[in-house]
């Protein structure tokens, strides 16, 4: 008579299970065991002494500084960022760059604000209108018996504009429309299609000295004396003996291309550098001095820098005899000058229109930048030359904006001094104001993200400024919606930490913007730093440390009876050979019908007995712990 079900023993010889470090379910026909790891088969072994236990994975690394002073990265809890100086200026995407410590220091973009100072961000200066524009603008500083003006062209009309926006008309001899400006600090020279004219800066009239038929003119003051690019030759201009008129001398240089439009010329240490384009080209020429420092007539010239194709060269400009700014039609380079005049050029400032133009105070150079701003207005951008990034590239940032769309043809400053103006076709000439701030200027952050990829939540900020007007932050999520925060108007709001109520939930990154407004008598806000508050989001792993049979011979709860000589040590090396993978493996609870895919973080055996003599068991308790990967 066959025994009762409920007695029934079942032995099971040859187990069946496969060692597999993917996903590879344990198919349990008999009922026989509790659990199956990377497709090797156990029954629990919890008592007292070897709970099961399942619980929250560590899931947040902790953070550390090894620089030289402890900062935010010592502090445990939350996870903190915080930037307190831009004086790098903007370009960056992600804010926390794990191999360039320059990003510390910079910023995505800004408009209106002035980052230039370490440690602070301000208003930058606003500017006004003082001339009307015409097609074409174009503007040139210089002084007088001590004072400060400009020299502005604008079509057929030329006017000289004192520091305080008064102007003065000059009848300059021609009528058409005027090509090009310059000035030796006694004359200003005026080039049209017709010819080239001059007058005394302290005048108000001139009179042409060369007749030309031109359809492109450019004139430059350099090593003391006037060139001239006209069409496609270039030539030394020196006034002949006789009355003006006159005709114009054999060219230094004839491009052989008779297409070739020469757009600029500058001088550098030891030679006078031209650029031009025709097409897709565009190279940048130089032409040497004798000792004597006479400019010997040339049956060709030395091209120094070739820029890449499709990016035309439409200006240069020399400053403190080391550096050549080159504005292209895709932004600006700066060139190091080398012996001999060997150009070596960075890579490209951006800008959305050609960089026309170029002017240089201290540390800083202000290029054009024509219809660039956030609202398609134009103004300039400002280049720093006390760093240079990792790129190779100069630090650089929107500057002044006029406010008014437009192509912006130059910049310069009003005479000796500090003061910029602006030159923009259509709309006119732009002085920079002496005291008035803008009303108001914004910088955004790169995307705050921690150097990690995964979900953050972030929480809470802070600023630290001095309010002479109030700062308004705003969240900014990956998808581009910012929604404002709070307007940060007085003292007491610095001393605690504000909400970070959008986005909500678990996001890869953040960025904030911060808004200074003017106050009301007329100062700037001065932001000093932020900080922002998260931790670690998106779902948490779980830990599960299990303790498992690991003998010859085991029986389950209901009887069945499973294994052979040798069935545990086969399994225990089955398992080391699968925690030393470090693979993903399938985590089966056979009696629930469970299976999550895990990481083995640790295996322990203990052996409980030692072999029998009658060789019928071996074995121990083997403790796993598990964790999950979500």
């Amino acid at each position: 008579m066959p025994a009762p079900k409920s007695l029934l023993t079942l032995t099971l010889p040859h187990p069946i299970y496969r060692l597999a470090s993917v996903a590879s379910p344990y198919q349990d026909l008999y009922g026989s065991y509790d659990y199956a790891i990377g497709g090797v088969p156990f029954l629990a072994d919890i008592s007292g002494e070897s709970p099961l236990v399942r619980g929250t994975a560590a899931y947040k690394k902790d953070q550390f500084d090894n620089a030289d002073e402890p900062g935010e990265q010592t502090l445990v809890g939350w996870w903190l960022r915080s930037q307190s100086s831009w004086h790098l200026g903007t370009g960056i995407t992600n804010a926390d760059v794990r191999l360039d410590e320059t990003a510390q220091f910079r910023f995505a973009d800004a408009e209106g604000v002035d980052p230039w100072t370490p440690g602070q961000m301000t208003l930058l200066k606003a500017t006004s209108a003082v001339e009307p524009g015409g097609t074409t603008s174009l503007c040139l500083g210089f002084t007088d018996a001590g004072a400060d003006y400009v020299l502005y062209a604008s079509d057929d009309d030329l006017a000289k504009v004192d520091a305080s926006g008064a102007s003065t008309a000059i009848t300059w001899g021609g009528i058409g429309s005027i090509l090009s400006i310059t000035s030796d600090g006694e004359s200003w020279y005026a080039a049209a299609d017709d010819g080239i004219y001059s007058g005394p800066l302290a005048g108000t009239t001139g009179a042409k000295l060369w007749t030309i038929a031109a359809t492109t003119a450019v004139v430059r003051w350099v090593k003391g004396r006037l060139m001239a690019g006209i069409d496609n030759a270039l030539y030394e201009l020196v006034p002949p003996v006789g009355a003006a008129p006159h005709a114009l001398p054999t060219a230094t240089y004839t491009h052989p291309v008779d297409s070739w439009i020469w757009a600029d010329i500058t001088e550098g240490p030891e030679s006078i550098f031209a650029i031009g384009y025709y097409g897709a080209e565009s190279f940048i020429l130089k032409l040497a001095l004798d000792t004597g420092g006479a400019l010997p007539s040339l049956t060709s010239a030395t091209v120094v820098a070739e820029l890449p194709r499709g990016e035309t060269g439409r200006s240069i400009y020399a400053y403190l005899g080391a550096y050549l700014f080159i504005g292209t039609s895709r932004g600006a380079r700066v060139a190091v000058i080398g012996p001999q005049g060997v150009l070596q050029y960075g890579p490209l400032i951006p800008a959305s229109e050609p960089v026309l133009d170029f002017v240089g105070i201290g540390d800083f150079v202000w290029a054009t930048y024509s219809n660039g701003f956030a609202d398609g207005t134009s103004g300039l951008m400002r280049i720093s030359l006390r760093d240079v990034l990792p790129s190779g590239r100069q630090p650089y940032a929107k500057d002044l904006c006029v406010h008014e769309a437009g192509t912006v043809s130059g910049v310069t400053t009003i005479g000796s001094s500090s003061r910029l103006a602006i030159a923009v076709e259509g709309e006119g000439l732009f002085f920079e104001h002496e005291t008035d701030y803008e009303e108001s200027g914004h910088m955004l952050t790169g995307r705050i993200r921690f150097n990690y990829l995964g979900p953050k939540l972030f929480k809470q900020y802070n600023i630290r400024a001095t309010l002479n007007g109030p700062i308004a932050v705003a969240s900014v999520d990956s998808a581009g919606n910012e929604v404002n925060l709070a307007s940060v108007d007085n003292d007491s709001l610095q001393d605690e930490d504000l909400a970070i109520n959008f986005p909500t939930g678990p996001q890869e990154f953040l960025s904030m913007r911060f808004t200074l407004n003017r106050g009301e008598l007329d100062e700037t806000p001065v932001f000093r730093g932020y900080q922002i508050k998260a931790l670690p989001g998106g779902p948490r792993p779980r830990q599960f440390i299990i303790p498992l049979r690991c003998y010859d011979h085991e029986s389950s709860l209901a009887g069945v009876r499973s294994g052979y000589k040798g069935f545990a040590l086969k399994r225990l090396e089955d398992m080391e050979a699968l925690d030393s993978t470090g693979d993903v493996v399938l985590f089966q609870d056979l009696k629930r019908g469970t299976a999550q895919s895990v990481v083995i973080d640790q295996i322990e055996f203990r052996q409980r007995i030692g072999p029998q003599p009658n060789g019928q068991t071996w074995g121990g308790t083997l403790t796993v712990s598990l964790r999950t990967i979500n």
